[in-house]
């Protein structure tokens, strides 16, 4: 099992960072959805369901850009 990142006070940290980017508009939106994909599994905020969490994040931003079907 991956660790992530430590203290908790990282954690907040790192995603609030994550989040900076993922809010970046100069960025290209679909280069934004995966760039958060990658970081929210490097950070591990969670014990269990990170994957899950993160393929779900990353499944219901694409269908907000794309079609509500995917």
């Amino acid at each position: 099992m991956d660790k992530g990142l430590a203290p908790e006070s990282k954690i907040i940290d790192t995603m609030n960072k994550s989040l900076d980017v993922f809010n970046n508009n100069d960025i290209d939106i679909f280069m934004r959805i995966a760039v958060f994909h990658y970081l929210f599994g490097y950070i591990h905020p969670f014990y269990d369901g990170n994957g899950r969490t993160s393929r779900f994040i990353s499944s219901y931003l694409l269908s907000r850009q794309l079609n509500p079907l995917i």
